[in-house]
């Protein structure tokens, strides 16, 4: 005892010292990587051990490192909201954390047994041993074949990456990943369905999860939409002075995690933003898999066939880092670990953390997934020990319920009273509940099944979710808590989808919201959806061979229609109008500030400018609004998602680049020099350009593509 006791004090004490080492000494980013893992990992081993004392080593691993990284996410936002994220209080930081953890060193929770199958080949937990034990030749190859092809499609996409404006990475990517991903998913399903190495099968879907999130990433060398711009310009001040004006108070959860890592590398803040969602989605697979066999104990090859159906999940929020898509990937884990909870077979104060750790990323995602967990805890009340004896109580439920279904919109309604940014209530039912056509069929055998699956990939969630629920509904009362969870999501959506008006967002970008509220809902569905999943590959592996290899080719094409849905498209059924930031956009705000030298200046262009301006220079101007409707700080680039600058260049476009629009855009900033830019790509650039060369004051263009037009007040 006294030994075990000495080495859990001192366990924790090196990893601290050495994490503290690493914050002030430059050991260089793969060093200090290195550190910044071990400690994560280690203390999480710790955090596991007390928390989850009867499980394999690998499992106390994985959930206690998730939850030490979700604890330090919250104490690390509380430090920011409250003083700042500087060196000084980063140390701070790994310091309280680690003292948490150490302090759970000597701390045995109750026993949460997970063997609780009857099948022989369940009475081992440890995911690890499958490295060593794995008697099937065949599936080890297959495996590896598969990880292979990963990295092949890797290399391809680093290969193909462009710099120039393009509207879909489908421009500029090989058609050969399409190819990768199907036959790396038949080997992955047939691995695991074919019982030839179920648990090492994970390693191969967690490739392919990582190489549908990299996309991207890998083939736009600029950058890829706007917001991942403007989280990384606000990342890359924070770690430079520790802090932004004006301090934001959401999204700070994913502003602390990339600070803190690119500390530990003393640099590289654009490098960790980029891999961070990524990296976090392959979480997703082996938390998949655990939830599976500890909660309804199925086979190791019904449980690591059907986690591959987290590539079946609408993807696009985790193709580029943003605070929306980190908190949908711990929204994806967190429910997924409820499916043990509700059976009383895992912790809800680690789901409670996890919620919370969520909420502080983005609330938008937070606020419901805490309504989900209380209600889930309301009903494990009468079981749970630690859990509040005031969630017993049948009202409970039904007040956390109707509370819930209405946080959305009040939050918004509230940030409006805060900040000043127009929130309207107002009734518009039938435009705003009704749904875009059915690409019509061209009678192409790809496109059609593809954009069939995005049809119908609601409803087979749904139906998928509902029979998981019905299977769930066998072995606990806590089923409920997914129905009405639904329930609230559904709420909040049709309230904000009827009444909620964002007045301060762009045509295009109002129904951002309540779309993502709604893919909300296919991730709560997604636990229920893989327990049928499940049950359905129990049954297959008893059925007809040929059978079971048609539902490789089945699943094999759906995995890889999602992958091509995933991302802006340019086909025949769709067409993006979003054209991606480029290098001719990076020379032309180099350009413009060039000229400009030190007079305050303003520009009139579009978003990819507008995400290279933020990217080359930060948020370095704002000018005090001198137009009393649109009161508060004008940025000096137009930002779409809000800012009244926006609006002046559309109307800059629709008046074909004249001088009184340029003016008036002056007069809103206070500045006697405007620019107006229009990029080579714009359906009538041509015509904009003759017209606006005779009214400005001088022309010329910036990286061979982009006209720019500069206005001077005479």
């Amino acid at each position: 005892m006294r030994k075990s006791t000495i080495y859990h004090s001192l366990f924790p004490l090196f990893l601290t010292v050495g994490a503290l080492l690493a914050l002030i000494t430059p050991f260089g980013p793969g060093i200090g990587g290195f550190i910044a893992f071990s400690w994560a990992v280690g203390l999480g081993w710790v955090v596991g051990d007390a928390l989850l004392s009867n499980e394999s080593p690998w499992w106390k691993t994985f959930i206690g490192s998730l939850t030490f990284v979700a604890g330090t996410i919250v104490l690390a936002s509380v430090v920011y909201v409250l003083w700042k994220l500087d060196g000084l209080a980063t140390g701070a930081v790994v310091l309280a954390s680690s003292a948490v953890a150490a302090s759970l060193a000597g701390y045995k929770r109750q026993s949460h047994s997970l063997n609780h199958s009857s099948q022989a080949e369940d009475k081992s937990s440890e995911l690890i041993h499958s490295f060593g034990r794995t008697q099937n030749v065949l599936g080890t190859v297959a495996v590896s074949v598969t990880v292979a092809l990963a990295y092949w499609g890797l290399t391809l996409l680093a290969a193909s990456a462009t710099s120039d404006a393009i509207r879909s990475p489908w421009d500029a990517a090989p058609s050969a990943i399409f190819i990768i991903f199907f036959v790396g998913t038949a080997l992955a399903f047939t691995t695991a369905h074919g019982s030839l190495a179920p648990r090492l099968s994970l390693v191969a879907t967690g490739a392919l999860t990582l190489l549908a999130a990299l996309v991207a990433v890998l083939t736009y060398k600029v950058g890829f939409g706007f917001d991942p711009f403007l989280h990384r310009a606000t990342e890359e001040t924070i770690f430079a002075q520790g802090f932004i004006n004006p301090k934001p108070f959401y999204y700070v959860g994913q502003y602390a995690v990339v600070t803190i890592v690119a500390r530990f590398l003393h640099g590289h803040v654009a490098s960790v933003d980029a891999l961070l969602v990524p990296v976090a989605l392959t979480m997703v697979v082996p938390c998949a898999y655990y939830a599976l066999r500890r909660g309804l104990g199925f086979a190791r090859a019904d449980a690591a066939a059907a986690t591959l159906g987290v590539l079946l999940l609408p993807l696009s929020s985790f193709a580029a880092t943003t605070p929306q898509g980190f908190a949908d990937v711990i929204f994806l884990l967190t429910v997924f670990l409820a499916i043990p909870a509700a059976f009383g077979k895992f912790p809800l104060r680690i789901l409670t953390l996890l919620a919370v750790a969520t909420t502080v990323i983005h609330p938008l995602a937070g606020v419901p997934l805490v309504a989900f967990v209380a209600i889930l805890s309301a009903y494990r009340a009468k079981e749970a020990p630690g859990v509040s004896r005031y969630l017993a109580h049948p009202a409970a439920v039904w007040v956390l319920a109707i509370c819930g279904s209405v946080a959305l919109p009040a939050l918004f309604i509230l940030n409006s009273l805060l900040t000043g940014s127009a929130t309207t209530i107002g009734s518009d039912t039938a435009s705003a509940l009704a749904t875009t056509n059915v690409p019509t069929r061209r009678f192409d055998l790809f496109f059609d099944f593809v954009y069939s699956w995005k049809a119908i990939r609601p409803l087979v969630f749904l139906v998928g979710g509902a029979t998981g629920i019905f299977l769930l509904r066998k072995h606990t009362r806590a089923w409920r808590a997914w129905v009405l969870g639904m329930s609230v999501l559904t709420a909040n959506w049709l309230l904000m989808k009827s009444y909620v008006q964002l007045p301060f967002l762009i045509s295009y970008e109002q129904s951002s919201y309540t779309d993502r509220v709604f893919e909300l809902g296919l991730f709560l569905l997604a636990p229920m959806v893989l327990v049928a999943a499940a049950a359905a590959c129990a049954r297959l592996r008893r059925s007809f061979p040929a059978l079971r290899v048609g539902a490789t080719v089945l699943v094999a094409a759906l995995v890889a229609s999602s992958l091509y849905l995933a991302y802006p498209r340019r086909d025949g059924y769709e067409a993006s109008r979003g054209w991606s930031t480029s290098t001719a956009d990076v020379e032309t705000v180099r350009a413009i500030a060039a000229d400009a030298k030190d007079l305050p200046y303003i520009v009139l262009a579009n978003q990819a400018v507008s995400a290279a301006a933020v990217s080359e220079l930060g948020f370095m101007k704002y000018y005090d609004s001198q137009d009393a409707k649109h009161a508060g700080p004008v940025f000096f680039y137009p930002i779409p998602t809000g800012g009244p600058l926006y609006a002046d260049f559309l109307e800059m476009n629709t008046a074909l680049g004249d001088r009184s629009t340029a003016l008036k855009a002056m007069d809103l900033a206070g500045v006697n020099v405007a620019y107006y830019v229009v990029n080579f790509y714009w359906w009538d650039a041509r015509r904009i350009t003759v017209n606006a060369k005779r009214k400005a004051d001088r022309s010329w263009t910036a990286g061979g593509k982009n006209y720019i037009f500069k206005y001077t007040r005479q």
